[in-house]
């Protein structure tokens, strides 16, 4: 699918197919009148990706991934302003949602039934609407429960839902700018 066509389109759903490197911020040439980065409603179903990547992007529609298989997710410094959703979803590596503004209200950042497998970083997010992630399974752990608790991370009077989640999610890596020890080490895969 060329460039173009990720813009013109309200939605697109894509299913079944797999992907080496998918970089969103390459849209940012695409800008919309409407000031968003990216304004299409985007569902990945059954997909593989070995890299996804969202830097510095004010998106705004839903972007879904249900069933998929992720080996690296980075959503850094990114607005999810139509709301964000991952059903059960494998990411085997690194997955970050640092330094954004994952949703905005009444649209919902959710995460269900995902295993990850790597380290989940949260630092410095913060959301403008309603927040679910339940029954997931954090093998290589986060900081998911240091950095999104109310009343920092969320917008006051917005819900939050953490529940029926495995592994440490209290779990802060030496690099982290606040809470780590040692700001020069790298972050863990």
């Amino acid at each position: 699918m060329e460039n173009s066509e990720w813009i013109k389109n309200e939605k697109i759903e894509i299913r079944d197919k797999s992907f080496d490197f998918i970089n969103f911020s390459k849209l940012k040439a695409l800008k919309n009148p409407n000031d968003y980065d990216f304004d299409t409603e985007l569902l990945f179903e059954n997909c593989s990706f070995n890299d996804v990547i969202f830097t510095c992007l004010l998106i705004g529609r839903k972007i879904s991934f249900k069933n998929c298989r992720i080996e690296n997710l980075s959503c850094v410094g990114t607005y999810f302003f139509g709301g964000f959703e991952m059903h059960n979803c494998h990411v085997l590596y690194s997955t970050s949602f640092e330094s954004g503004v994952h949703n905005k209200s009444p649209n919902i950042f959710e995460i269900t039934k995902c295993t990850f497998g790597g380290y989940v970083d949260f630092f410095d997010v913060y959301f403008k609407g309603p927040v679910r992630i339940t029954n997931n399974t954090f093998k290589g752990s986060s900081n998911l429960e240091v950095y999104l608790k109310h009343p920092f991370g969320i917008e006051q009077g917005m819900s939050l839902t953490i529940e029926n989640n495995t592994g440490n999610l209290k779990r802060v890596l030496d690099s982290d700018p606040i809470h780590g020890t040692n700001i020069n080490s790298k972050k863990h895969k």
